[in-house]
């Protein structure tokens, strides 16, 4: 588990040192040749690079994800506040594990885009107010609970 740790950390640290591409054979850090030919399929072959700095990952577009959220057994008593309205005409995300029930409310997940929560296991609720969609997960990456945040990078 560690030697694979060491080795993923070690690949995503690559694109931060300069490892090739582009889709010119060059390195787009030293210049110098590269022996790699990109697929001309793969996002290399289009410039993206397939590593990520971890200061890019860390980076703070200003939205603060959701870490401990709150609930209630019903909306009846929140009013129009930051959030809008909360009413059964309310546009939600929802999920349904083990007979339990939560909605996360759109209005909610635009200020915020990333909900951490805890319903049978770690949960992962995310929106893209830019495509209208949502998205829920198992929040456990290398089966680890982990927390996460809004990048901003799209």
């Amino acid at each position: 588990m560690a030697g694979a740790t060491a080795t993923a950390t070690a690949g995503a640290l690559a694109g931060c040192l300069g490892a090739s591409t582009a889709d010119e054979g060059q390195d787009p850090n030293t210049g110098r040749e590269t022996t790699a030919t990109p697929d001309p399929g793969s996002l290399a072959s289009y410039g993206v690079p397939q590593t990520v700095c971890e200061e890019e990952i860390r980076s703070n577009p200003g939205i603060p994800a959701v870490v401990d959220p709150a609930f209630a057994a019903d909306w009846s008593g929140i009013g129009a506040g930051t959030y809008g309205p909360l009413d059964a005409e309310t546009p939600v995300v929802g999920i349904e594990r083990a007979g339990v029930t939560r909605a996360y409310p759109v209005s909610v997940l635009t200020r915020h885009e990333v909900v951490n929560d805890t319903l049978g296991g770690p949960l992962l609720v995310t929106y893209c107010p830019l495509c209208d969609s949502g998205l829920v997960a198992e929040r456990r990456v290398n089966g680890e609970p982990t927390t996460f945040h809004v990048t901003g990078l799209l």
